[in-house]
């Protein structure tokens, strides 16, 4: 299988291997590439597509891996091209994979990484969206059901000392992680999306889904 280089919380993945090693007899070795190209090696998505085939080169693929550790918004490109399974009748059918509560994962994730034209070709293995928090015992009974309400609470708190140690805090936090890992780009996506998108994904924020415009 291919799979990110340093790629992150995939040790379940490796004892899903070893297990699957232990109760079939098979060998699974993960080849790891880097996410850009590094010396003579290509970068990971490019090997994938090489692998699995994509429609500006044919659909033809090398067919050499039997999986891959991809990004969620690669999935339609791989699907044109039958380069990865349908796997809806074994999430769907509780017998075939007991362990897996796939009414568990997170709608978001569901629908926008693993499904294509309604059905499951791939199963996350790690996830970030964007959730917004607020303090009970400032909020009270704040109505907090819009970004507008959200901002107003938020201004109305800036620059008061909420954890009495004498100086103002913000009135609101927003995480950006190691080495800008949630970039400001997300946080006003996360803002704007809900009204790009009134009737939720299959609209698309960017532009239409149907004349691509």
């Amino acid at each position: 299988a291919l799979q990110e280089k340093g790629g992150v919380n995939l040790e379940n993945l490796y004892v899903r291997a070893r297990e699957f090693e232990n109760f079939t007899g098979a060998v699974v070795d993960f080849v790891q590439r880097d996410v850009r190209p590094s010396g003579d090696n290509p970068s990971l998505a490019a090997e994938v597509f090489a692998d699995a085939g994509k429609v500006e080169t044919g659909c033809n693929g090398a067919g050499v891996y039997q999986g891959y550790v991809i990004k969620g918004n690669q999935v339609p490109d791989l699907v044109q091209c039958g380069g990865i399974a349908n796997l809806s009748t074994q999430v769907e059918q509780s017998q075939t994979w007991s362990d897996l509560d796939w009414a568990d994962v997170a709608t978001a994730i569901r629908q926008g990484t693993s499904t294509y034209d309604s059905k499951v070709y791939s199963l996350p293995i790690d996830a970030d969206y964007m959730a917004t928090v607020v303090r009970e015992d400032l909020a009270g009974n704040t109505t907090l059901d819009t970004w507008e309400q959200w901002v107003a609470f938020a201004e109305s708190q800036n620059g008061t000392d909420m954890n009495g140690d004498g100086k103002p805090d913000h009135g609101a936090c927003i995480a950006l992680g190691p080495a800008g890992h949630f970039s400001v780009f997300g946080v006003l996506m996360a803002i704007a999306a809900p009204h790009l998108q009134l009737g939720g994904t299959s609209q698309g924020a960017f532009f239409s889904t149907d004349t691509l415009e």
